[in-house]
């Protein structure tokens, strides 16, 4: 059986090593350090989810889930983004980028094995 594939993109190990520990062994992860490398990653390994980590820029990270959803072949896979409290006012407003969803910080397990 293949795995179903992840794509974190991701500033903090720390949401990498979380989806490293999901129960079941039923999910491959890909790690991608910037948006660039997470838009290779994307077209490359066609993922079935990708998280995508904001910081202090939430712009730049929710554009880069634009970029996912106008490649030929990627538009279908949906985009969860982690982000601060802070942020989720913004991101409730960024479904046109892609964003189907969005996970608070801290990353709750459950929360994050449930979304998936």
């Amino acid at each position: 059986m293949q795995k179903k594939k992840i794509l974190v993109v991701r500033d903090r190990k720390h949401s990498l090593n979380l989806c490293k520990k999901l129960p079941g062994e039923s999910y491959g992860v890909i790690s991608a350090e910037s948006g660039r490398d997470g838009i290779k990653a994307v077209i490359h390994e066609s993922p079935e989810l990708i998280l995508v980590e904001l910081n202090d820029n939430v712009g730049k990270g929710i554009s880069l889930c634009g970029e996912f959803t106008r490649k030929d072949g990627t538009w279908k896979i949906p985009a969860v983004v982690i982000c601060n409290s802070s942020h989720a006012g913004v991101v409730d407003r960024a479904g046109c980028s892609g964003v189907v969803d969005y996970i608070l910080r801290p990353i709750s397990p459950a929360l994050l094995l449930k979304l998936i």
